[in-house]
């Protein structure tokens, strides 16, 4: 939002005073075409914002072109008109994302009331395209970095809500809470995810790492499902609380007192004793265990 607006500001300011070098009755039109193609955005990508801008700034200057030459006959300028109207209408139903770069474009040929002034508004879209591919390319970059900030923060809190189900004694009651919660913080993390790939970003380490850190947390949730009795966490809470309790930490980047890997071991040990013998299917406890390691391991490296 405030990259878009220091984009319009800047294709504002620079369409003016270029408007002013020109110094014509119609220059005003320059700074209004920079302002109008400078909103336009397909896409994710920087060759996508500059090609619908290029497209929508290229057509537009066509129409007006037309609507300037044949200006003098009311009945063909009125049928030019809509036929441009009616094209921008089904564009802008058909794809969504295309609907503002019809928009707009439409709206500037009707402006244009069939003044000559399509010079004009291609030196406005000369001008909307040098500003997005000096401030655009940051603005992606920012887009990515939080994309992937935020998606760490989702991993985290999933991973605590999950070993909150092992730990407290009221998930059979809470059932539709956690589980709501579960599938909420889920879904904000493939939205990111999606944006990411949208972003071109799917093959940044951090974005793999992050993935992967996701993919593990969801595999130590599916325990849920595997264990009928929640007496079996009880055997084992203190084991989970202390996990839970640095792997926050190091989630965090922060030391704590106890290692992992030795909490782990005791987990491992009480499994290999009670575990065993108490639950009805102990063998997700051991892919439990097998998954907190290579968590461990993913946030290690």
């Amino acid at each position: 939002m405030i990259s878009q607006i220091i984009r319009t500001l800047v294709a504002g300011i620079v369409a003016f005073f270029f408007s002013r070098y020109i110094a014509s009755e119609q220059s005003y039109w320059i700074v209004l075409s920079a302002v109008f193609f400078v909103q336009i955005r397909v896409g994710y990508r920087l060759s996508s914002h500059l090609v619908s801008e290029l497209i929508t700034g290229v057509l537009t200057a066509i129409g007006i072109f037309v609507v300037a030459h044949i200006r003098e006959n009311p009945y063909g300028l009125a049928v030019i008109l809509s036929l441009i109207s009616g094209i921008s209408v089904y564009v802008g139903f058909r794809q969504a994302k295309l609907f503002w770069p019809a928009f707009l474009g439409n709206l500037l040929v009707i402006f244009s009331s069939g003044m000559p002034v399509g010079i004009f508004v291609l030196y406005g879209l000369l001008i909307a395209m040098l500003v997005t591919m000096i401030i655009c390319p940051s603005s992606l970059k920012n887009q990515t970095k939080q994309a992937i900030k935020t998606g760490w923060a989702l991993s985290e809190k999933l991973f605590r809500v999950i070993f909150t189900v092992y730990i407290d004694q009221d998930y059979a009651t809470q059932h539709f809470f956690y589980e709501k919660k579960i599938y909420y913080l889920s879904q904000l993390f493939f939205n990111k995810a999606i944006l990411l790939h949208r972003l071109n970003q799917s093959n940044d380490k951090k974005v793999i790492q992050m993935n992967r850190i996701f993919e593990i947390i969801m595999g130590l949730g599916s325990l849920r499902y595997r264990v009928d009795d929640h007496f079996n966490f009880e055997i084992i809470s203190q084991e989970l609380k202390d996990l839970l309790i640095v792997f926050l930490a190091k989630f965090n980047a922060k030391k704590s007192e106890d290692s992992i890997e030795n909490i782990i071991d005791r987990l491992e040990e009480v499994y290999r004793g009670a575990l065993q013998i108490a639950a009805k299917e102990p063998l997700g406890f051991l892919f439990f265990i097998s998954e907190l390691r290579a968590l461990d391991h993913e946030l290690s490296t």
